[in-house]
């Protein structure tokens, strides 16, 4: 395992070229509920960033037992990490407003 967030136990795959998620669905909103709502998220996470696409594999248990789907995208080794303030422009110029704050 190369991390574990709230949301996700990350592992980079043997060949290096995809990390694998186990998502546990913490982090979706109230409105969001299921398995709708984090199939609407890939997909607009998918639209916005497609070099860096989610592929949904199947189902498991996360590292606390916890039912979880299990998802892939490209590893993305960075030259450097963005600021804020490029995440920022980044987003409003797609049109995404006040979603981190």
């Amino acid at each position: 395992m190369i991390g574990n967030v709230q949301e996700n136990d990350v592992f980079l795959s043997a060949d290096r070229y995809y990390v694998i998620k186990l998502n546990n669905f913490a982090l979706l909103s109230p409105s969001a509920t299921g398995l709708d709502g984090f199939i609407h998220r890939l997909m607009a996470h998918n639209e916005l960033f497609p070099d860096d696409a989610y592929v949904i594999m199947g189902f498991a248990y996360n590292s606390i037992g916890e039912p979880c789907v299990v998802i892939k995208q490209p590893f993305i080794e960075p030259l450097r990490y963005a600021t804020d303030e490029e995440i920022e422009y980044f987003l409003e110029e797609r049109g995404v407003k006040d979603i981190i704050r």
